[in-house]
């Protein structure tokens, strides 16, 4: 689709204005709409009320005549392009013409399409780009403005042709006097250097200063930048501090999270303190809650043994008033110290000169205190105190997680206590219920435990197979006394009932989160190797391991037992008779292990007269 161009003709005469029409009509690639009118002053209006691209002016019109017209439409509107039309071949019209605001200047009879559709592109495109430079000058005036470094432009003369607001308050005065302050720098384009100027009235800046070459308002000229570097040095600085402070920050937080050793731990924090808080010494003390009293826990700096007391009562000195109070202590007046004669102590023999003492408070609960120390007068800021605070915040959430750990490892190991207790008694009611296999439970299981070693099995495991071990004939509950004490053979009905308190097993203690890990062993030590087992005739290692050992270690303390119809075997005879079974009742590999766990261990737990149920 062709580019359209809209054009506004201003001319009186109804010959020329169909000319101008005719030869813009038919221009190829470009579309003309050419509007009309036949005087000055309703050009001028139309233009008021409609935008156009640019303007064909004619210099004699019923209400204006020669330069007058071109000053006027170029007055109301300078951005628009104007070419004037014109029957006079009069150089110095042509000239005064441009001067006045006209792009061109065309005779009247000589035009002809092709030039004067290029007369109104190019003179389009000329106030085109004289828009877009002045705007661009203008915006770079106002970031030159704007800009919180100092910016100066000058000349080739060296005259100073602009300085915003921050150059000037660099030096305190303007126009010569920054003039003749500048001169005096090195002038070197596109190098950076730094440079020291004294100030008026006293004092002096130091810049980092960089010359550019450039232009300033069409002219070649010089664009200078002045920055103060005392405050860029100071900022860089204080990033360098909050870097380091972050990392500090973040390698108490490693400690958090890596250790709960609350001496290691406390440590860290310590070395953190002194080092980024340029204190010489610093300790932490905790709170115990039952005496209400600060002792303690860890320290660095000191050079001799702490002139304190063993412990510091809530209120007391300056760490137990802080802890109390809940609120940081900071430096301290001769006069208060000299009243706390155990800190005066301490103060006297440590040369300190300084002090700070923030309580560690963690979910509204008091910890301790963080106390540090320096051996020279110092004034410290906010960001000081903020770091300061943060790291006793750190400190207390260390201090919190580690107390929490240890009461949680405690609970634990209480709670585990108890349940191997608990399932210690259940054993002991299940051999009290058949008085022939009294012992027998205990017996299999510190067995069970030693051959789970041998064969390499981990402590937490182990853990699961003993408890297996103490609750391995616990289905029995479910078969009726009539059948589990019955002094002779079973009938195969009898039989059939005995053969399901594995599966009684599983079904009362899978319900028992705590206790499905060590389901093995109820469930599948009457299963065989050779799948001739029960419940579920499981075949070679579709058993668990679990159950394979115990299997082996149940059969050798039930043969090793006086029966009502026979005597216990011999230890030989009953690991000869063990070993026959290896490959068809028992795991072979399982069976050589436990021989020489036998033969090699301390000896296996002794029974006199135990007796071994039939099943």
């Amino acid at each position: 689709m062709a580019e359209e161009i809209i054009i506004l003709l201003i001319e009186d005469n109804p010959g020329d204005v169909l000319l101008v029409q005719e030869e813009l009509s038919e221009t190829r690639g470009v579309s003309y709409r050419v509007l009309h009118a036949d005087r000055l002053a309703t050009g001028l209006q139309f233009l008021a009320e409609q935008p156009v691209d640019g303007l064909l002016l004619d210099l004699g019109l019923p209400d204006s005549q020669g330069l007058d017209t071109v000053i006027a439409a170029h007055t109301r509107f300078p951005e628009l392009p104007i070419i004037v039309l014109s029957g006079l071949h009069d150089e110095t019209t042509a000239l005064d013409s441009l001067k006045c605001g006209a792009q061109d200047y065309l005779l009247k009879g000589t035009i002809h399409r092709a030039m004067l559709s290029r007369v109104l592109r190019y003179a389009i495109e000329r106030q085109r780009l004289r828009t877009e430079l002045i705007a661009g000058e203008t915006r770079a005036r106002r970031l030159i403005e704007e800009n919180a470094d100092g910016i100066v432009v000058v000349d080739r003369q060296w005259i100073v042709r602009f300085a915003n607001p921050a150059a000037h308050a660099l030096f305190g005065k303007a126009g010569e006097q920054l003039l003749d302050k500048l001169f005096v720098l090195p002038r070197s384009n596109g190098s950076s250097f730094e440079q020291t100027i004294l100030r008026e009235g006293g004092g002096s800046v130091t810049v980092d200063m960089r010359a550019v070459q450039s232009t300033w308002e069409g002219e070649p000229a010089e664009i200078i930048s002045l920055r103060d570097i005392t405050a860029r040095k100071l900022a860089e600085t204080r990033v360098a501090t909050q870097v380091l402070r972050l990392d500090a920050l973040r390698r108490i937080d490693t400690a958090i999270t890596g250790s709960f050793d609350l001496r290691l731990m406390l440590n860290v924090v310590l070395e953190q303190a002194t080092a980024l808080l340029d204190m010489d010494a610093a300790c932490v003390m905790l709170l115990d809650p039952g005496t209400l009293t600060l002792e303690v826990a860890a320290s660095r700096g000191f050079r001799t043994p702490m002139a304190r007391a063993p412990r510091i009562r809530l209120g007391e000195s300056f760490a137990g008033r802080a802890a109390l109070e809940r609120r940081s202590i900071m430096a301290i007046d001769p006069e208060r110290i000299a009243g706390s004669p155990a800190f005066a102590a301490l103060w006297t023999a440590e040369c300190f000169a300084a002090y700070a003492c923030v309580p560690l408070i963690v979910k509204g609960e008091v910890k301790g205190v963080l106390e540090v120390f320096h051996r020279s007068p110092r004034t410290d800021d906010d960001e000081w105190r903020g770091f300061l605070e943060t790291l006793a915040g750190q400190t207390a959430i260390a201090i919190d997680n580690t107390q929490l750990f240890k009461h949680l490892q405690r609970s634990n190991l209480e709670l585990s206590l108890a349940y191997d207790r608990t399932i210690e008694g259940w054993s002991r009611a299940l051999d009290l219920r058949d008085r022939e296999t009294e012992g027998h439970t205990l017996r299999v299981a510190e067995v069970t435990e030693r051959l789970a070693k041998a064969m390499g099995i981990g402590a937490a495991e182990t853990i699961h197979i003993r408890r297996g071990a103490l609750l391995h004939d616990i289905g029995k509950m479910g078969v009726p006394d009539a059948i589990l004490l019955k002094p002779g053979p079973l009938t195969a009905s009898e039989w059939e009932i005995m053969s399901r308190h594995p599966q009684f097993a599983h079904d009362m203690l899978s319900p028992i989160s705590y206790l499905r890990q060590a389901l093995d062993i109820p469930y599948c030590h009457h299963e065989k190797w050779d799948g001739s087992g029960y419940p579920r005739g499981l075949t070679g290692e579709q058993i668990p391991l679990a159950a394979r050992l115990f299997s082996v270690v149940d059969v050798w303390d039930a043969l090793r037992s006086d029966r009502p119809y026979r005597a216990a075997w011999s230890e030989r005879t009953v690991l000869k008779h063990i070993s026959s079974l290896a490959g068809t009742h028992f795991d072979p590999q399982v069976v050589a292990v436990f021989l020489k766990v036998v033969s090699d261990n301390a000896p296996c737990p002794s029974h006199n007269s135990e007796k071994v149920a039939s099943a």
